[in-house]
């Protein structure tokens, strides 16, 4: 609707924790597994072992600080190309531009928990919203226009950050003849 009362809850394309394909848990002190490793597909818990099982344990999950969480998204991947920004295998023989899917760069990859509310709320509205985790995420190919970079960067107040994130010559001749002495490559 274009009017409404309250706060409005943004577009959101939410899944349940137990969509991840992996999780460990790493008690505090202990060091939590390299993912690069080699064997790292056969760590902690995998919902392609028993997705029942999968979906208990990591629904009960009480998150802490302490231990190290590690989680790991797969599944997804094979419907996205992050680096050209398409969704692939979704329509038969044809890719969907990432834009048409989640509006312009960047993609807000969160985990949240929601607040109870005594009103019966269900929506996720920010008010409610408790963030563990944020990443923004573009691609080369398809970059944020730079004030949405600077806004992103802002907070941390690293400019050379923002303006490398958005810098689309990176081959131009003074890249290349300044990279040895930027740490640029």
């Amino acid at each position: 609707p274009k009017r409404s009362q309250g706060p409005h809850e943004k577009p959101v394309f939410t899944m349940p924790i137990w969509a991840f394909d992996q999780f460990i848990v790493t008690p505090e002190g202990e060091e939590p597994p390299d993912l690069m490793d080699p064997s790292f597909h056969e760590f902690g818990w995998k919902r392609t072992d028993d997705r029942s099982e999968f979906i208990r344990e990591i629904s009960a999950l009480k998150l802490k600080a302490g231990p190290t969480y590690t989680f790991a998204f797969w599944g997804i991947s094979q419907f996205m190309d992050q680096i050209n920004w398409k969704m692939t295998k979704v329509i038969p023989f044809k890719s969907i531009d990432f834009n048409l899917f989640c509006g312009a760069p960047p993609v807000h990859l969160v985990l949240y928990t929601l607040s109870e509310n005594e009103e019966g709320e269900t929506r996720h509205l920010q008010s409610r919203k408790s963030y563990l985790f944020q990443l923004a995420f573009w691609s080369s190919k398809c970059a944020p226009n730079p004030a949405r970079v600077n806004h992103l960067f802002a907070q941390s107040g690293d400019s050379v950050a923002a303006l490398a994130a958005v810098s689309p010559k990176r081959n131009s001749r003074h890249h290349r003849l300044l990279a040895c002495c930027s740490g640029q490559r």
